[in-house]
C-alpha cells in the first residue's frame, strides 16, 4: 500500500538529493534506535514525506550529520539529526504497520495468517506505546481499517470514489495530526485526503496483473470492460488526483525543503503512475 509518495532524482540537485536521503536515512535510524531493527522494514518513501513535510512547517532547523549506515556499517551517509518530526513519523509508521497486519490476517491463508499473527505479537508492546501517545489516530486507523473490509467484501463492488474513501480518510488524519493554524490544518487534512484516493489508485494500479490472475479484489478489474480501457480510464483518475494534490500543496507556506516537496508533488507522482505501469523488469530502481 506504500512506496508511491516519492521525489523523481533526475530533476533535484544535489544538496536537495543529500537532504532527502538524509532524511530518508534519518528515519531509519530512528526507527531502529526507538522500536529495534526489525522496526526499520517499515520504513517507506511516505514517511519520509511526511517527516520533511512536518520539518519544512516547523519553526526548528533540523541538523544534518554523516553517520554509519545502521544496515551496511562500511558505507557513512549523511543522516537527519533525531528531531520530534522524525519521531513522530516512526510512531505513525509503526502504527501504520499494525493495522496492515491486522488486515493480512483477515486476508490471508492458514500458514501466512500464523506468520502474520507470530509479527503481530512481537509489535504489540510498540503498538500499545503509539496507540496511547496518539489515541484519535489510533481510532481513525480502526475504523477505517474495517470501513474498508467490508466495502471490499460487498457482493456489488461500490464505485471508486467510495472504495478510495477509508485511505483517503487515515491519511487525512496523519497530515492533520502536523496541527499549526486553522487554514494551514485545513489545507494539511485536505491534502492528506487527495494523497490517501491516490496512494489507493496507485496501489491498485501497481497490483493489476497480480489481483488479475490471482482473482483478488481490485477496484479497476471490478468494474469490467477491456483492460486497456480499464487502464485509461484508471490513469486519468489519477492523473486528474494529482493535478488536485498539487493545487492544495501549493497552498501551504513552508520555512525549508521547499524545492524536494515540490519535486515530490509535481514530478515525483506522475512519474511513479508511468513507472507503475511498466513490466516489473523494466522499472527504475530508485532509492534514497
Amino acid at each position: 500500500m506504500f512506496g508511491y509518495v516519492k521525489a523523481c532524482p533526475p530533476q533535484l540537485r544535489l544538496c536537495e538529493w543529500e537532504a532527502y536521503r538524509g532524511v530518508y536515512c534519518g528515519l531509519c535510524r530512528t526507527l531502529g534506535r526507538r522500536f529495534g531493527p526489525f522496526a526499520r522494514l517499515t520504513l517507506s518513501y511516505e514517511f519520509t514525506f511526511l517527516a520533511m513535510l512536518s520539518m519544512a512547517l516547523g519553526e526548528e532547523t533540523p541538523a544534518f550529520r554523516r553517520r554509519r549506515c545502521g544496515v551496511n556499517p562500511l558505507h557513512r551517509c549523511q543522516h537527519c539529526e533525531e528531531n520530534a518530526s522524525l519521531q513522530m513519523s516512526c510512531d505513525i509508521a509503526v502504527l501504520t504497520l499494525w493495522y496492515k497486519v491486522e488486515d493480512n490476517i483477515a486476508d490471508s491463508g492458514f500458514l501466512a495468517r500464523c506468520g502474520w499473527r507470530l509479527l503481530r505479537g512481537l509489535m504489540r508492546r510498540q503498538y500499545r506505546r503509539t496507540a496511547a501517545a496518539y489515541p484519535a489516530l489510533d481510532a481513525v486507523f480502526a475504523d477505517q481499517m474495517l470501513r474498508q473490509r467490508r466495502l471490499e467484501q460487498q457482493e456489488t463492488a461500490p464505485p471508486l470514489d467510495e472504495l478510495c474513501e477509508p485511505t483517503a480518510c487515515m491519511m487525512q488524519a496523519m497530515l492533520g495530526s502536523l496541527g499549526g493554524e486553522a487554514a494551514q490544518q485545513r489545507i494539511l487534512e485536505r491534502l492528506g485526503y487527495l494523497l490517501g484516493r491516490y496512494i489507493y489508485m496507485a496501489d491498485a494500479l501497481d497490483d493489476w496483473e497480480k489481483d488479475r490472475k490471482s482473482g483478488s479484489f481490485n477496484p479497476f478489474l471490478q468494474a469490467g470492460g477491456e483492460a486497456e480501457a480499464l487502464r485509461r480510464r484508471a490513469k486519468e483518475s489519477l492523473n486528474l488526483t494529482i493535478g488536485e494534490i498539487g493545487a492544495t500543496f501549493d497552498l501551504l507556506t513552508l520555512q525549508r525543503f521547499q524545492p524536494v516537496l515540490e519535486n515530490i508533488i509535481h514530478l515525483g507522482l506522475s512519474a511513479t503512475v508511468e513507472e507503475i505501469q511498466l513490466p516489473p523488469k523494466q522499472r527504475r530502481k530508485r532509492y534514497p
